[in-house]
């Protein structure tokens, strides 16, 4: 077994009489303060946090890790669906993403990146508009 933390220690400093934290101190593990110091964290859209399903926030987070800044990122479905941890077959991964494909067509809600499906193949790409967060 193994296990990793973003926290490597904390100790309470002050606390309540009846035993709540007021004061915390906490100490990053070296890889996440060495990632903060060398700006290589992604920020994400605040609207990220308001998609309701688990396959749109993990499809969200893909599209930023890899599409970034350009204008367009392409993935196979088998790919994509193994990087989104789905355990679905790949016909019905297509349909999910098409129900997902269709409702943001119909109301706007993914942020920063719009998806669309030629063939086998996931093709991300940038919005040129800001989306409006709910």
């Amino acid at each position: 077994m193994s296990a990793f933390g973003l926290i490597s220690a904390f100790e309470i400093m002050r606390e309540t009489r009846d035993g709540r934290m007021l004061d915390v101190e906490i100490t990053l593990a070296d890889w996440v303060f060495d990632a903060i110091e060398n700006n290589n964290v992604l920020t994400l859209n605040r609207q990220c946090f308001f998609l309701r399903k688990p396959l749109e926030r993990r499809l969200y987070e893909i599209a930023r890790k890899h599409c970034g800044a350009q204008g367009q990122w392409k993935i196979g479905l088998g790919l994509l669906r193994d990087k989104c941890g789905s355990s679905s077959t790949v016909k019905e991964f297509r349909r999910l993403l098409g129900k997902i494909i269709h409702d943001d067509n119909q109301h706007d809600h993914m942020p920063d990146y719009a998806l669309s499906i030629e063939d086998d193949v996931g093709l991300f790409g940038r919005r040129r508009k800001c989306n409006r967060a709910p």
